[in-house]
């Protein structure tokens, strides 16, 4: 009985910092100026879907240098992966990086997931 109670409370501890720790960089990042960031996502572009920008960024405080998928280095058929956008803060200051999880070529349809970022620039 005494395993099951330390089993299930590291259990419990490590499901409060995997998701406190996704939390923190889904809804704000914190970017040094002159410096690149990256956001990662996971993806499947096995379905068609990828992330894309929703709303252009604020040229004057960011720029996107890249995005990226990488497959999971698996043989799997369909296995998700991950995509990497890296941005360059460009200036101090706060703003907003907007994503949708959606097909290019349905432009009538609402995205299935997006995803909000508050980056505010030191």
């Amino acid at each position: 009985m005494k395993i099951y109670k330390i089993f299930a409370t590291t259990l419990v501890v490590i499901f409060i910092m995997t998701t406190s720790a996704f939390c923190a960089v889904t809804g704000k990042i914190t970017a040094q100026s002159g410096k690149s960031f990256n956001i990662v996502l996971k993806s499947n572009a096995s379905t068609g879907y990828k992330w894309q920008l929703a709303k252009p960024v604020d040229k004057n405080m960011l720029e996107l240098t890249g995005s990226k998928y990488e497959n999971p280095g698996k043989d799997l058929v369909g296995a998700p992966g991950e995509e990497i956008w890296e941005f360059k803060a460009l200036k101090p200051g706060k703003t907003e990086i907007h994503l949708k999880y959606a097909r290019d070529w349905e432009k009538d349809t609402a995205p299935v997931d997006k995803k909000d970022f508050t980056v505010e620039i030191k």
